[in-house]
């Protein structure tokens, strides 16, 4: 199990406090901004089995599976990154997303208060009230992360949090849930993958498979979910076992009584197995867990045993025998169907409100609902309607579907009259509340009837046969809503709306409108205007957020030249463009320097920021025009030093005067000392011989000896046509320079050559005798390795360079013609007082000796 970070440790400007938790994914820790004093929660992708850590260690290492755990890192990088685009006061805001430590982790804000499931345990269920407290906010929260293209995937009491006020705020955020392209629109397709994360009881059916078609539905299931905890006090059933067997009660009658019908009703529907008959959207739900107007709970109605089961009525004696078929319908039984394309799509169902049938004398009988049909009510009208279709009665309503109902007539006549109730809901004074129609029963079905049949007497004894069918027909009822009303969900909320049709019209939120089509403009100082067109019928919301507007963003670097980047957004950097406010999260990238990355905030007016990158000891290389890379090569910082012997003991004559030298560019140089596996690259492309080594095929790792200092020349020269770019060997002071590392030291870690620390003749434990693989020695401050010791090193100077090299350029007098050149660094056959940093050796640059390699320069803008 991998150790948390310890309390005290810091992430940037962030302090751990302590680890809350650990799961499959990694761990939550509380923590604080350090310059603000402010508690956030941060949490750390550590995925069990992929990343590990050890005792006393900070940084995360892979468990024998980099590329996994590289692609896990950058699915949760780029998950938080979509959560930080999400700003709304009922999502938990994710302030910061950042690589560290061999993983990465995300800083959210720490919401108090208590989680839902905490709350639940305490108080079993919630009432009404308390429901309806969560419950908007939730709905609001989650339609913000789906406009921004999110899902959450995991929802569950436990990812709420409760505050003191009772609204509640969606946290929790997971991992990204899987998408598969399929039939259905893929819901944020593109997105990176991650392991998804089950919660039983409150993930869908499709959220156990990886070929799930995963969207706002998927959400909506588990917040239904949630919700049927909050209603019945009990975790919903399993999806995988309620599809082999769907035992739970559903929330209309587990919750019936404590919370409102339409709520109860629309819980159902979320929880429906089938993506398809599900609420496609938050707003879609919505509108079925809050119709328009204030619903009212309808008094209890009895009703036949049908599809959903339901007591008959107390005292009703049941039906005797099985009457016939009528039009291939099972009598006694409901067949429910889609009203229309729309509600076929949320898979509504609902109850038929009571049909009462009588004889003509006044008798009552028992009702028997023999079947229902398809009927097409307008689909835009989401609200209470009657509504004729065709030759026969249609209910349509948010919480019952649209039906065309056909009753029994009863044996004992021909021909009988009987009365058809409608009941609607109470509180649509627009709408009657029930209304009778008198029709025929004919003795043997018919594709229509007539409304002028109704007045046909009916005979006195009723023939020896089936039941006879009858078909309730009336006609178009003129019942239309003529008045709807308008609520905007605007962002930011002080935001004017103008109606440019009607000037004169002043917009209030829940405002009374006649049915139809409008053209709304909303603006606000600071933000880009817009205009939307929106249908109004029953109660009619629209979320409109307005864009700020863009203001220049430019970033400078250090060094200059720097790549500029937006993580995880598709949008190219230029100096100077225009962007909305916000957070932007920048990488700033050189080689040979560290990757910058941070969330830079851009506000209302122009953002300049200058970022100073770090040079990087890990080195970069060059790609070859033949292939393959170059020599690794470590940036060098300009600066100032002084040249010679400084030590002020036991110097030779050639390093003297001590002389101040500026290095004034940036230039490169290569890590190690040129390898035979280099220059043998050269050699073959070159058609020139090969060195030779002495250790036959292990060559390779081994600096480049037996090489003339123009064997060197000629390298770099092969090397910057290769590559494109300007090599050469370093002059003394540029050598002498990069060896020191910033000290006046007799040696880069100081003034006694010690053990161990180079290859060198009396170097104790690192003494070889020979020139042994590069690297095997720790590096200098700056990364270079072996500047001291292992072989003598060629430069570009002639002699009389030394006393030139104050003058800006005149160090570089590497002319053709000078009959002796300098090597640098010692050797393993000679002393570590040869080895010092300000040794000097002349010599014959036609020299070809085992001692004697070199290292190369690249010279920087």
């Amino acid at each position: 199990m991998a150790e948390p970070l310890p309390a005290e440790h810091r992430l940037g400007r962030y302090e751990i406090l302590r680890m809350v938790r650990r799961h499959g994914d990694g761990v939550d820790y509380e923590a604080r901004v350090v310059d603000e004093d402010r508690p956030v929660l941060i949490r750390e992708y550590l995925p069990e089995g992929l990343a590990g850590r050890a005792s006393g260690d900070t940084t995360g290492r892979s468990r024998g599976a980099p590329p996994l755990l590289d692609a896990g890192t950058a699915a949760f990088l780029a998950r938080f990154r979509a959560l930080q685009r999400v700003r709304h006061a009922a999502v938990v805001r994710v302030e910061e997303s950042m690589h560290v430590g061999g993983t990465a982790c995300a800083v959210m804000e720490h919401v108090a208060g208590d989680t839902l499931s905490a709350r639940l345990d305490e108080e079993h269920a919630l009432s009404p009230q308390a429901l309806s407290d969560i419950l908007h906010p939730l709905l609001d929260g989650l339609e913000a992360m789906h406009a921004a293209d999110v899902l959450h995937g995991a929802i569950e009491p436990a990812c709420i949090v409760v505050r003191d006020d009772g609204s509640a705020v969606l946290g929790g955020f997971g991992p990204a849930p899987p998408r598969r392209a399929g039939p259905r629109q893929a819901f944020g397709a593109g997105l990176p993958e991650s392991r998804q994360r089950i919660a039983p009881g409150y993930t869908p059916l499709e959220g156990y498979s990886r070929r799930g078609h995963l969207g706002p539905w998927t959400d909506v299931y588990a917040l239904g979910a949630v919700l049927y905890r909050c209603v019945t006090g009990e975790v919903p059933e399993d999806a995988p076992a309620r599809a082999v067997a769907d035992d739970m009660r559903p929330a209309i009658e587990a919750g019936k009584g404590t919370q409102k019908r339409s709520v109860l009703l629309g819980i159902d529907r979320a929880l429906s197995l089938r993506v398809a008959d599900r609420p496609q959207s938050v707003a879609v739900w919505r509108s079925m867990l809050t119709p328009s107007g204030t619903t009212q709970e309808r008094p209890a109605q009895p009703r036949a045993r049908g599809a959903r089961g339901g007591a008959r009525p107390a005292g009703s004696p049941p039906p005797t025998g099985s009457p016939p078929r009528a039009r291939g319908a099972a009598a006694g039984k409901h067949r429910w169907v889609a009203p229309a394309a729309a509600v076929l799509t949320m898979g509504v169902l609902t109850w038929v409100d009571t049909q009462l049938l009588r004889t003509d004398e006044g008798e009552s009988t028992p009702e028997r609902l023999v079947r229902t049909e398809t009927v097409e009510p307008r689909p835009s009208r989401p609200d209470v309607m009657l509504e004729g279709v065709a030759d026969a009665l249609a209910v349509s309503e948010p919480d019952d579907e649209a039906v065309v109902e056909t009753v029994d007539a009863p044996p004992e006549s021909e021909s009988r009259t009987m009365d058809v109730q409608v009941v609607t809901v109470e509180d649509r004074p627009d709408v009657s509340t029930s209304r009778t129609e008198t029709v025929d029963a004919v003795a043997e079905p018919s594709a229509e009837a007539d409304v002028s049949n109704a007045e046909q007497p009916a005979p006195a004894t009723a023939p020896d046969e089936s039941p006879a069918r009858a078909v309730a027909v009336v006609e178009r009822p003129a019942v239309a809503v003529s008045v709807a009303s308008l609520t905007l969900q605007l962002a930011p909320p002080d935001a004017s709306v103008r109606f440019p049709d009607a000037p004169a019209t002043t917009y209030r939120p829940g405002m009374e409108l006649p049915r139809g089509t409008y053209r709304i403009e909303v603006t606000r100082p600071g933000h880009l205007p817009k205009s939307r067109t929106v249908m109004v019928a029953g109660a009619t919301r629209l979320a409109v957020a307005l864009d700020p507007e863009p203001h220049p963003f430019a970033v400078s670097t250090v060094p200059a030249g720097a790549e500029v980047r937006f993580a995880g957004q598709e949008i190219a950097y230029t100096p100077g463009m225009l962007l909305p406010p916000g957070g932007y999260v920048l990488t700033v990238s050189m080689p040979g320097y560290e990757t910058w990355e941070q969330t830079v905030l851009h506000g209302q007016a122009p953002t300049e920021r200058e970022v100073h990158l770090a040079l990087s000891t890990a080195g970069f290389a060059d790609r070859l025009a033949s292939g393959g890379a170059g020599p690794l090569m470590v940036i060098v910082p300009t600066g100032r030093f002084r040249m010679g012997c400084v030590s002020g003991a036991r110097c030779f004559n050639n390093e003297l005067p001590v002389l101040d030298v500026d290095i004034a560019s940036r230039f490169a140089l290569s890590k190690h000392e040129i390898t035979f596996a280099e220059y043998d690259k050269f050699a073959d492309a070159a058609g020139a011989p090969r060195p030779e080594s002495g250790a036959g095929t292990a060559r390779g790792p081994l600096p480049a000896v037996n090489v003339s200092w123009a064997d060197a020349a000629a390298y770099v020269a092969w090397l910057s046509a290769a590559t494109g770019r300007p090599y050469r060997l370093p002059t003394e002071a540029e050598w002498e320079y990069a060896a020191r590392a910033g000290q006046a030291t007799a040696y880069s870690w100081g003034a006694d050559a010690g053990e161990d620390r180079a290859n060198c003749a009396g170097c104790g434990r690192g003494a070889a005798g020979a020139a042994v693989p590069v690297g095997r020695f720790a590096p200098n401050a700056w990364g270079l390795h072996d500047m001291h010791g292992n072989v003598w090193e060629w430069t570009l100077d002639c002699p009389t360079g030394w006393r030139l090299a104050t003058h800006p350029r005149a160090d570089l007098t590497g002319g053709s013609q000078c009959s002796q050149r300098v090597r640098r660094g010692g050797s393993f056959a000679h002393s570590a007082r040869r080895m010092r940093a300000a040794s000097r050796d002349i010599t014959n640059p036609e020299l070809r000796s085992a001692n004697t390699g070199f290292r190369v320069l690249l010279e920087l803008p």
